[in-house]
Parts: C-alpha cells; structure tokens; sequence
C-alpha cells in the first residue's frame, strides 16, 4: 500500500509539474488578420449564399500574431441572420481570438426554429433598450 502511494506521488508530482512547462506562447511582432471565409460542414469554402437549409456553416479567421486580440466583426447589411453561442447576431460579432487559424460555428437564422425566433426576439429588445439609453443621454 506505501509503495502504491508513494508511486501515485511521484506520478501527480511529474504531471503537475510537468504542466508548469507548457506556457502559452507569446506573439511576436504586430497582430495581423490574414484572411476570413466560411466553410461548409465538411470543410468546403463556401463561395455561394448560405440557405436556411444548412444548419450552420464556418467562420474561419486566418491571422498571425493576433491571439488574445478582442475582435469585432460587422455584420451590418447581411441578408442572413447568423446566431454565435445562443446569440442572434445583429449587427456585430465580438470575441477574442484564441488560435492562429480560428474557426467559429454559425448557426444560420430559421425563422421555423422556435429557440431561432426566441433568440431573435430577445436581441431586438436589447438592440432597442441599446438605442434608447443612447438617446436619453443625447439629450
């Protein structure tokens, strides 16, 4: 039984301090965002309109130098709603880049979709509450 604990010990003292080794990698040099496309479920780039009739597709963001950056990407005057982790996406799409080559799962907006049409719903209200504390403090 000692000679099990004291092997355990060993083991959860090389692991723990074997992660101590593994540190996240610094950039080096300026941020810089290479390239972005969407993707099909299968990988393929996807260079026709997105339907409905796909469930969801890839966003790709290709940068160098760039993880830990927060981003934001504009949507503004797309036909197609988009929703990002429960989130109906207005307008805009915020998160932080975390690898090199970033892939994000978009689900495309079905208007047959109950949980779409309540996410929908639930974004205009806070877009709307957005716009009016704006103008309240225009004034």
């Amino acid at each position: 039984m000692i000679k099990r604990k004291g092997i355990l010990l060993i083991l959860l003292s090389l692991f723990l301090g074997g992660c101590s080794v593994f540190k996240p990698v610094k950039n080096q040099g300026e941020p810089r965002f290479i390239d972005y496309f969407f993707e099909d479920k299968d990988g393929n780039k996807i260079t026709k309109p997105v339907s409905p009739k796909q469930k969801f597709v890839y966003m790709v963001l290709v940068t160098e130098n760039a993880i830990g950056e927060k981003v934001t990407l504009d949507l503004e005057g797309k036909a197609i709603g988009f929703i990002y982790r429960r989130t109906y996406l207005n307008d805009k799409m915020h998160f932080k880049i975390r690898h090199n080559k970033e892939k994000l799962r978009l689900y495309i907006y079905n208007y047959k979709n109950k949980r779409h049409r309540h996410l929908k719903e639930k974004a205009m209200k806070r877009l709307k509450k957005k716009t009016t504390s704006k103008s309240k403090k225009r004034e």
